[in-house]
C-alpha cells in the first residue's frame, strides 16, 4: 500500500458490506441528480442539476467518503452556501485513478 506525503493510505478503510451501502446511498440520492461529469488531470468534476437540497446531499456524502478515503479531496461548488450546489469537485494522487474512475462512472455514466 503506498501512502501520500501526509500520510494517507491510498486505500478505502471500507468493507464489502460497507461498500455496498454506500453505492445503494450515492445511487439514491445524488446519482439520480448526475448530469455529466468533466475529467480533471487528476480528479473528476460531477455536475448536477442545481437543487435547493443538494447542497445538503452532498455534504453528508462528502462527510461519508472522507471518512473512508482520506486521500481525496471534495470541493462543492459553487463554495457560496447560500447558493445551490451544482458542482462537486473529487481530486486525489495519480495513484488514486482507479477510484477516481469510479466516481467519473456514478449513475452508470460514462466521463464526458
Amino acid at each position: 500500500m503506498e501512502r501520500l506525503d501526509a500520510g494517507q493510505p491510498v486505500a478505502c478503510s471500507l468493507n464489502d458490506r460497507e461498500f455496498r451501502e454506500r453505492r445503494s446511498l450515492v445511487r439514491e440520492t445524488i446519482a439520480p441528480r448526475l448530469v455529466g461529469t468533466d475529467r480533471l488531470e487528476h480528479g473528476v468534476i460531477l455536475r448536477f442539476e442545481p437543487a435547493a437540497d443538494l447542497r445538503s446531499m452532498l455534504r453528508r456524502f462528502v462527510d461519508l467518503e472522507r471518512q473512508c478515503c482520506g486521500f481525496l479531496s471534495f470541493t462543492i461548488l459553487p463554495e457560496e452556501p447560500e447558493l445551490p450546489a451544482d458542482r462537486l469537485v473529487v481530486t486525489g494522487p495519480e495513484e488514486a485513478s482507479a477510484t477516481l474512475d469510479m466516481f467519473a462512472k456514478l449513475g452508470g455514466r460514462d466521463a464526458d
